[in-house]
């Protein structure tokens, strides 16, 4: 999973290039996304383009509510910097 290239940039191949993303990943289950941040992201971070609507976007750890937006059918979250640490030890687990 990366970020593709906003100007629009092609790999040897003539593919859109993307850029190998090590701040975050997604992992799935039915209906549902879990995004982890391994780097505090920046502000607004763009949800990767995907054929499903995301209708709402909620924190694991309080379930406190995500703000989001669309624009040119990209789905951003709006993330609350610094982001929310439920273990306040800025670390994993």
């Amino acid at each position: 999973m990366g970020e593709p290239s906003r100007e629009g940039a092609k790999d040897v191949r003539g593919d859109l290039l993307v850029y190998q993303q090590t701040q975050w990943r997604v992992t799935t289950k039915p209906g549902k996304l879990y995004i982890t941040f391994f780097d505090e992201p920046r502000a607004p971070f763009a949800i990767p383009a995907m054929k499903n609507t995301i209708t709402r976007a909620y924190r694991l750890a309080d379930k406190a509510p995500v703000a989001m937006k669309t624009e040119n059918g990209r789905t951003f979250l709006n993330l609350e910097r610094p982001i929310f640490d439920p273990d306040g030890d800025g670390g994993g687990c």
